[in-house]
């Protein structure tokens, strides 16, 4: 990462809300605060959303279509999601097309990727990472 990249953070964590610039905990309770009442597969929409956010932040034309690279645990949370559209099988390459996001972002998988950062590019202008916390946590409750 570069010093003048963006980086959000989110939560896997189905209503663990933090602050997207710095990842901290949001400790605000209802009925203040924001709660979540909703399943797994609708809260990994926000993940959608806070990629769409990082994009917003940096200098693209308003047409580009953007490049968004993540490991094969984030591409499983994107899976889940109904802006995701998968393309058909690829061979298994260290990086590969699998899908688009929100008919905005080409996916990219990358095995040699971090598991819990997803960047956000489009040729060579500045990038965006949205840090997925909790990440660990939040693929063992998943699978139960």
């Amino acid at each position: 990462m570069m010093a003048n990249d963006l980086t959000y953070y989110w939560s896997m964590i189905p209503g663990k809300f933090v602050m997207k610039t710095t990842g901290e905990p949001l400790h605000i309770g209802a009925p203040y605060g924001p709660s979540f009442q909703g399943l797994a597969h609708e809260w990994y929409e926000t993940l959608a959303e806070t990629i769409n956010s990082i994009a917003r932040m940096l200098d693209y034309p308003h047409d580009a279509v953007l490049n968004l690279t993540v490991s094969p645990d984030i591409a499983w949370i994107l899976e889940q999601t109904v802006s995701y559209r998968r393309l058909p099988s690829q061979p298994t390459d260290l990086l590969r097309l699998d899908g688009t996001l929100n008919h905005r972002f080409n996916v990219y998988v990358n095995l040699a990727a971090e598991r819990n950062l997803a960047a956000v590019s489009w040729k060579e202008g500045p990038k965006g990472f949205v840090r997925i916390l909790d990440l660990h946590h939040g693929l063992l409750a998943s699978s139960f």
